[in-house]
């Protein structure tokens, strides 16, 4: 959009036009549009090259730690020294930010927060893997390895939670959403919390399957994750 301002000098007897260029879609009155603002916009796009590099660096940094436990089952073919607690929380808890990425994603107004392409790769890659590694937990041997009753409980609880959530707002309609609480900020609430204890057991059968004897160590593992 072409400015053209007239202005007439009498002393001289001329007449001075000038013509500003100005920036597509600004219509409004503005006190100042200088450089600085250039600048802003400038450092602006690179704090979000920078961003989009490190997340893509993250992505692929955790995903290919995935392959290992999943290598160390197939070459094995068990999964005794694999902690089956860790496997339980690592499902639930990806599967519940794949939805909560996902979700974030594609709707902006679901008070997630900014969330990046590079996130819902990493989650869908997450759960990908993890499925894998169930299957492999169900049709491998596993000895006298089993889910313990801490890991159940919590785990209903993580998955009772959101279907609460669901009956006392969608179908009940005692409650309602607000802007600090909504379905998807809840189950990234509990993909959190998950993320604090799921290593414990883990760390536990590191510990437990851990021998100085090569012999021992045929008959149990130390699991690729330690």
């Amino acid at each position: 959009c072409l400015v053209s301002v007239e202005m007439c000098i009498r002393d001289c007897g001329n007449l001075v036009l000038f013509f500003f260029q100005a920036e597509d879609g600004i219509r409004d009155f503005c006190l100042s549009r200088g450089l600085g603002d250039v600048y802003k916009r400038q450092i602006q796009m690179n704090y979000e090259s920078l961003s989009s590099l490190f997340g893509w660096i993250y992505f692929t940094a955790w995903s290919i730690s995935f392959y290992g436990q999943l290598y160390e089952n197939w070459r094995l073919k068990h999964v005794k020294g694999y902690s089956l607690d860790f496997q339980t929380y690592n499902f639930t808890g990806f599967l519940f930010y794949c939805i909560y990425n996902t979700v974030g994603y594609q709707d902006h107004s679901a008070g997630v927060g900014i969330v990046s392409l590079a996130d819902v790769a990493f989650a869908w890659h997450a759960i990908f893997i993890t499925t894998l590694t169930s299957v492999q937990v169900l049709y491998y041997p596993k000895g006298d390895n089993k889910v313990s009753h801490t890991c159940k409980v919590l785990t209903l609880v993580f998955w009772g939670l959101p279907i609460t959530y669901i009956l006392l707002t969608n179908v009940l309609g005692l409650i309602q959403p607000t802007a600090y609480l909504n379905l998807w900020i809840l189950l990234g609430y509990i993909k959190l919390c998950i993320s604090f204890i799921k290593y414990t057991p883990q760390a536990y059968f590191c510990l437990l399957y851990t021998s100085p004897s090569p012999r021992d160590r045929q008959k149990s593992r130390m699991p690729s994750s330690a």
